[in-house]
């Protein structure tokens, strides 16, 4: 019997002599739009099956749903504090010798100019309160149960995501002095709109209390408790 060498070695070089043509398609990788993925990036049941397969993690898979949705919706808030433009300086300030009627119609027009400044500004601070609210919720959690039951690595790094996420938007909003402007302006308009009793003192006394919650979340230059 020959070698294998003797063989082979023959064959190899034959192979190597082979012209193919510049019409023949080459050889290629699997393309990616049919290969699947046996551990998705995202949670697209959101845990549901595991109502049909119950196992001991089942709660706190529900935990890792909604801290993932939170960090869904801290991207956004990151987003919308990076974008943010302050527009209080460009409001004129009254004119000297402006009349009363003016002043007041040039405050409820700032009013009408900022509250969709404020807005933007509050979703912040809704998602911050949510967030701390879920965060705590999750380690007092976890803290009862001790060291009896096992804790999965992926609710770990939701938390450790979701205050990577805080820290981004707490530093952001430090930055960003046109934050505490826009809402420094927008409660003395508010103060004169009010005043001059061009809203009810119910809508003012809301408005009022809204303003003082931000101005205070904004003003916490400290790190997130």
């Amino acid at each position: 019997m020959e070698s294998a060498s003797k063989i082979l070695i023959p064959g190899v070089k034959a192979l190597g002599e082979i012209t193919i043509g510049d019409d023949v398609p080459r050889l290629q990788s699997v393309p990616r739009t049919v290969e699947y993925e046996i551990a998705p990036n995202n949670n697209i049941l959101e845990c549901a099956d595991h109502v049909c397969f119950p196992n001991e993690f089942g709660e706190d898979l529900l935990e890792v749903t909604n801290l993932e949705k939170l960090l869904e919706r801290g991207e956004k808030v990151v987003q919308l504090l990076y974008t943010y433009r302050g527009v209080s300086k460009a409001i004129p300030a009254p004119a000297r010798g402006s009349s009363k009627a003016d002043i007041e119609a040039l405050n409820l027009k700032s009013l009408e100019i900022l509250q969709p400044e404020i807005e933007k500004i509050k979703v912040v601070f809704d998602f911050h309160t949510d967030a701390t609210n879920e965060f705590k919720a999750c380690i007092d959690k976890i803290v009862r149960q001790g060291k009896k039951k096992v804790v999965p690595e992926s609710l770990f790094d939701a938390l450790i995501a979701l205050v990577d996420v805080l820290q981004q938007m707490d530093h952001i909003k430090d930055v960003k002095g046109c934050l505490l402007n826009d809402l420094s302006r927008y409660k003395r308009s508010l103060n004169s709109v009010i005043i001059s009793e061009q809203v009810t003192r119910s809508e003012g006394a809301a408005l009022e209390t809204q303003a003082n919650l931000l101005s205070n979340f904004l003003s916490n230059v400290s790190p997130i408790d």
